[in-house]
């Protein structure tokens, strides 16, 4: 197994030291040779395994586990569990993470304190800034928390800047500072090749003028970091030899040094690996003492086997790479009212029962105030995980399309956030956005524009807000082509601080096939698609693309491909499957164009088993059995779509234009009314009432339709046509005779002979 991407050890911000804590050695000391320090030792490990948006890990989880259980027994220092924080999985969110340094590491900092940091997960080495016009990049390394999402590190992920600030802050709040590093490409982590260019506070402690620090790496910056059930029955190569080190196996003599640690573990690593993973260290002094004495009791570990050449070979194509695993379901929250609200999600004011109900009530009780700061902070990290999990979906795109009350939800969750520490700005940047996407839903365009420009203002590198402004300009343009640059340049920024986030792309293939440029639209696909090969809406778009370009066999091909991708991507639901219902139904269109009638009804019959609420499915499903003739199971599907969307305009425009083909004037009039009441501009609508009306000589009606028609569409020559023979049934011969004149101009062949054929009798 690949422990690819990228992976960091301790996350936190310059903390000031605020307890030397009691006097006292426990723990794994970093002793120096000439001084051993008195203090307690606190260790923060971080493993996750088990991601919500991207490829598992197997067993970073248990690496962190099996160092806590290292760090517990007498040789690791006899840790008591308030000296230990272990997150994985779930609970290594980034806002749990950022709680975690805050208030955990940083209010045992001191002068005679150790602290160590280990962390094992994934992370990514990417681009973070992209010119879309040049291609010149910024690359920086981001580690993947729990709910992180690879499309956008800048978002989901935990930046590395801030690791080489807290390697600094920490070396100098502790007396001593051990961090391990277990991840591919982790030299580059470390960012200690580019200290001479850090901040003065990272090369004050680099260069050995503050603070002890001892570094190890997994992998060098080229390298990936191995991880397999040969290691000990199962761990990373890197976590299996430090444990098995500082368990002893690296001591010579009664002592372990941080040099012999590092020997034992380089030496060892090699040579599981075939000499395909090579470590990386730094300390400012390698002479430090880790483990005094090797005599006391460890834990009992697994010996460590070899890779073999296929193994690695195989994990080098990324075939080792185990599939997401479920969450696990929540540890039971007792009988603590505030915790099981936890548990159970409710955490707004407005949710009966809440956390933050039962939060307030707690702060107007005088005997609940030492509890609470943690109530607080339990419930700021539940919202703004919540919130940050909204986030993550909306990178997906269209693949998990989203809905206004998401948004909302998202909103409440921040401002909620906000309020618990006024301070954090990204908080509220976040919920300035939520709140301006849910706007475009309702077509507020302007009162969206505002929010997310304040959101852009507060946070003016995050790529989603860019992306939810070039939506609101794109749908506000419609019909006017109006702000179409204003919305190409929000996708780009978008693109520029996410270059690997295919939504922007798509929205802007989108904007270009509105402007006409095909080929762009095109183009911006392929790119797409290259980020975001596994997500089927973006071969979809393709196929729709090219099926309005009137190139139906790529269309299908396009459609085709985005059914494969549904098809072996592992989301299938267990209910209805949208997804692949909607590529059935493009399919259906593209055989009824190419006059397969049998072949579409088969393709649309298929996309309503896959999901019987698509209206789509249904409406084509319709058309097809009425132009046959099946009217009765039509009419009833048409009316169904009704039932459920009462102005779903296509089903009641093609139930109307049935019931007029099979002769049912009087109840096609009435379908007609209720459509142009429903939407007065709907200028097919009214002509196809004057119609009707004409036909049963109501000339007065007719005219009222006619005459509001030609407002909206004054030269249409159908219309002038069908006015000239309401007002010649209204006997107004000369009134006729002037529209007939003026559509004769610009009728057809076939109608300006029938236009000629009125005319002559009028003389």
């Amino acid at each position: 197994m690949l422990r690819g991407l990228i992976l960091m050890a301790g996350l936190t911000a310059l903390l000031p030291a605020q307890s030397d804590g009691p006097a006292g050695q426990r723990g794994v000391q970093l002793l120096n040779n000439r001084t051993a320090p008195k203090g307690e030792t606190y260790a923060l490990l971080i493993g996750i395994s088990t991601y919500e948006h991207v490829p598992s890990l197997q067993y970073a989880d248990k690496d962190a586990e099996t160092f806590a259980e290292l760090l517990a027994k007498p040789l690791g220092g006899s840790l008591k569990p308030d000296q230990i924080l272990l997150l994985t999985n779930g609970k290594a969110t980034r806002a749990s993470i950022d709680d975690a340094v805050k208030n955990f590491v940083g209010p045992h900092a001191g002068a005679a304190n150790t602290l160590i940091l280990f962390v094992a997960a994934h992370g990514v080495f990417l681009k973070t800034e992209e010119d879309p016009v040049t291609h010149d990049a910024i690359r920086e390394p981001y580690i993947l928390t729990y709910e992180s999402n690879s499309q956008d590190a800048k978002t989901t992920g935990y930046p590395m800047d801030e690791f080489r600030r807290m390697i600094a802050g920490q070396a100098a709040a502790f007396g001593r500072v051990l961090v391990f590093v277990d991840v591919c490409h982790a030299a580059n982590v470390s960012g200690i090749a580019g200290v001479t260019q850090a901040e003065p506070q990272v090369q004050r402690v680099f260069q050995g003028r503050a603070g002890d620090l001892g570094l190890m790496m997994a992998a060098q910056a080229s390298d990936v970091a191995y991880e397999s059930k040969s290691f000990g029955g199962g761990h990373g190569a890197f976590s299996y030899f430090v444990i098995s080190g500082l368990n002893g196996a690296a001591a010579d003599g009664d002592s372990i040094t941080f040099a012999d640690l590092v020997d034992y573990v380089h030496l060892n690593v090699a040579k599981v690996t075939l000499k395909r993973q090579q470590t990386e260290r730094f300390a400012t002094d390698f002479g430090m003492v880790m483990v005094d004495d090797v005599h006391r009791e460890g834990l009992h570990l697994e010996p460590a086997g070899k890779l073999t050449p296929s193994e690695v070979q195989d994990m080098r194509r990324g075939r080792a790479v185990a599939s997401p695993v479920a969450p696990a379901a929540p540890a039971p929250a007792g009988e603590d009212p505030f915790e099981r609200a936890i548990a159970r999600g409710l955490l707004l004011p407005e949710q009966p029962g809440s956390a933050a109900n039962l939060l307030a009530e707690a702060r107007r009780d005088p005997l609940q105030i030492p509890g609470l700061s943690e109530r607080e902070r339990r419930l700021h990290i539940s919202l703004d995980d919540q919130g940050q999990e909204i986030l993550s979906r909306y990178l997906e795109g269209e693949q998990v399309p989203q809905i206004k009350a998401d948004f909302e939800r998202c909103a409440r969750y921040f401002e909620e956030a906000f309020l618990l520490e006024p301070t954090a700005a990204f908080d509220r940047s976040r919920a300035l956005f939520c709140r301006g996407r849910a706007l475009v839903f309702d077509a507020q365009y302007d009162s969206a524009e505002k929010l997310l420009q304040d959101s852009i203002q507060i946070d003016p590198r995050r790529a989603y807000a860019y992306n939810a402004l070039g939506i609101a300009l794109l749908e506000g343009s419609s019909g006017t082509g109006q702000g179409l640059p204003e919305a190409a340049a929000a996708f780009q920024s978008a693109m520029r601080y996410a270059p690997y986030w295919a939504y922007p792309v798509h929205n802007l293939a989108l904007l270009e096939t509105e402007r006409g440029d095909y080929d762009q639209a095109i183009r911006l696909y392929a790119h797409a698609m290259s980020v975001a090969p596994a997500y089927s809406y973006l071969p979809y778009n393709l196929g729709l693309l090219y099926e309005r370009m009137g190139d139906l066999n790529r269309a299908v091909r396009w459609f085709v491909t985005a059914r494969g991708i549904a098809e072996n991507s592992g989301r299938r639901p267990a209910g209805p499957w949208p997804e692949r219902s909607q590529i059935w139904n493009a399919l259906g269109t593209v055989a009824r164009s190419q006059g397969h009638q049998a072949k579409a009804l088969d393709l649309f019959e298929k996309a309503l088993a896959d999901d019987p609420a698509n209206p789509n499915a249904r409406h084509n499903l319709a058309l097809l059995l009425s132009h046959r003739g099946d009217f009765a199971r039509a009419d009833q599907l048409w009316q169904l779509n009704l039932v459920r969307e009462p102005k779903f305009m296509p089903s009641w425009v093609a139930y109307a234009e049935s019931l007029v083909a099979r002769g049912s004037a009087a109840e096609a009039a009435l379908q007609f009314e209720g459509i142009v009441a429903a939407k007065p501009d709907y200028v097919a609508a009214r002509e196809a009432l004057a119609r009707l009306y004409l036909a049963r000589r109501e000339a007065a009606a007719a005219l009222a339709q006619l005459d509001a028609s030609l407002k909206l569409s004054p030269a249409n020559p159908s219309l002038l046509e069908l006015r000239g023979d309401a007002e010649l049934l209204e006997g107004l011969n000369e009134a006729a005779r002037q529209d007939w004149f003026r559509s004769l101009a610009s009728a057809s062949a076939a109608a300006r002979s029938r236009l000629k054929r009125k005319l002559a009798a009028l003389r």
